[in-house]
């Protein structure tokens, strides 16, 4: 079994409560690398592609890379992967959170969820035994809401992605969160709600092996180090709104739900007028302390 990875996804069939480990090959492992590529093969292989994103068998997906659970920087992601009800095509959307470390510590490279519960509920997964409790009391609350009060009834160790109002009603954009970040693309939250499911509360321990933990370690700290350089300046200061004028004249900007790729008011949004704008005793943090790993 390639380092990174647990060899097996968890299939979780919430009509029946049914879960299941099902194993994954050394060659799909190796071809479909970590989290969307992963997700898009198992998407596929349920069928995905002839179904209704709405419908109960249509699966959603969540897959974590082989680097999940480890030292490099920006590595604890997961990705969300199914048909989007917005545009019908193949949807993955990545988030960073806690909520990825913890389902890779559940011991599976992904989670297939499937069916439609009788009713509103969470799924709860904890160090891979699964469950479904009735979350009546959740109805109409937001993500926020739903995390913490999830969260002081479970305990703080659990990791919880939810939906709010938007997606339980079916808004066919809506979002999965976790901690403030969101699985924002193609309505990935309004397939969750179709399955009656208002959140996924994860705690896990388990951890993947790597074949060169030291030199692992070793990058990560030489990636952070250049990860404060000047090269990564203008992401401190501003943020990816620096690269919008170039995106913009390659016709690569998303713009009108990816209905065109230039957005005529560009520059009255980009880093350039967002400089313009900004007080002169802002602080720079081109000059930071690399963080420890």
């Amino acid at each position: 079994m390639p380092c990174g990875y647990h060899g097996s996804y968890l299939r979780i069939d919430v009509s029946n409560k049914n879960a299941e480990r099902v194993p994954l090959s050394e060659e799909t492992l190796r071809q479909f690398i970590g989290g969307s590529g992963l997700g898009a093969k198992l998407l596929l292989d349920e069928g995905a592609a002839i179904l209704d994103p709405l419908a109960p068998e249509s699966p959603l997906i969540f897959t974590f890379s082989p680097l999940v659970g480890g030292p490099l920087t920006t590595s604890a992601k997961f990705a969300v992967v199914s048909k989007s009800p917005l545009t019908e095509r193949i949807n993955d959307s990545l988030a960073s959170s806690g909520f990825a470390i913890a389902g890779k510590g559940c011991g599976c490279d992904a989670i297939v969820i499937v069916g439609r519960a009788s009713e509103l509920s969470v799924l709860i997964i904890d160090d891979g035994h699964v469950r479904l409790e009735a979350a009546s009391e959740y109805r109409g609350a937001t993500c926020g809401e739903t995390e913490h009060r999830l969260r002081s009834r479970l305990g703080a160790h659990f990791q919880v992605a939810s939906i709010g109002p938007a997606a339980e009603n079916g808004v066919r954009y809506a979002t999965i969160s976790h901690d403030g970040r969101h699985a924002g693309r193609g309505g990935s939250g309004a397939v969750l709600g179709a399955k009656n499911i208002k959140a996924i509360a994860i705690h896990g321990s388990l951890r993947a092996e790597w074949s060169n933990p030291e030199r692992l370690i070793e990058l990560s700290r030489s990636l952070s180090t250049k990860s404060f350089g000047p090269a990564t300046a203008k992401y401190r200061e501003l943020g990816t709104a620096t690269n919008l004028l170039t995106f913009n004249r390659l016709s690569a900007l998303p713009t009108r739900n990816f209905q065109t790729g230039v957005f005529e008011e560009a520059v009255n949004i980009s880093a350039e007028q967002l400089t313009a704008l900004r007080p002169k005793t802002r602080k720079s943090y081109s000059t930071a302390t690399p963080a420890a790993c």
